[in-house]
């Protein structure tokens, strides 16, 4: 699931290798003008964090986030701007179906595809390994209970 963006061509993807947000434009932003903060804790995050390239078949500039550990970026909201293009996202570990909050059904979703190889997040593969294991049922038991605040100006969300 992608929140949609407050202008431009933003989406947050979280079935992809890592989780990225891709962006379609004409020309690549330099990383010197990206902003990523993180609005549950009120962080800038600086620019040397993310990873800028664009994606050669489609021409689309993938934000990665390199500068994290196992390159996901920790729980919280967040947003991107980019140029004139601003994305609001969120990360919440264990959350499969992306409602805020990790409970029984995102287990179902993990219970439902344990030993599936070749899987992405909305598998259940929650450490993006490619198969949905006990390190993604670790990861869901540590975060079972946890949820995000609905923010006040919460983006409608669209399917990636």
């Amino acid at each position: 699931m992608a929140f949609a963006n407050e202008g431009g061509d933003l989406r947050f993807e979280v079935d992809a290798a890592k989780p990225q947000v891709r962006r379609h434009a004409e020309r690549p932003v330099a990383a010197e003008n990206a902003m990523l903060k993180n609005t549950t804790t009120d962080e800038i995050i600086k620019t040397n964090r993310l990873e800028l390239s664009v994606e050669e078949k489609t021409g689309d500039q993938i934000i990665r986030f390199t500068g994290f550990p196992n390159d996901i970026p920790p729980d919280g909201d967040y947003q991107l701007q980019i140029g004139d293009d601003r994305l609001q996202f969120f990360v919440l570990a264990g959350d499969i179906n992306r409602d805020r909050k990790v409970d029984t059904m995102d287990f179902n979703i993990l219970s439902g595809n344990f030993g599936v190889v070749a899987a992405s997040h909305s598998n259940g593969d929650l450490n993006y390994d490619g198969t949905v294991d006990s390190k993604d049922l670790n990861i869901f038991q540590s975060q079972n209970g946890k949820s995000l605040p609905t923010p006040a100006t919460q983006p409608s969300s669209q399917p990636s």
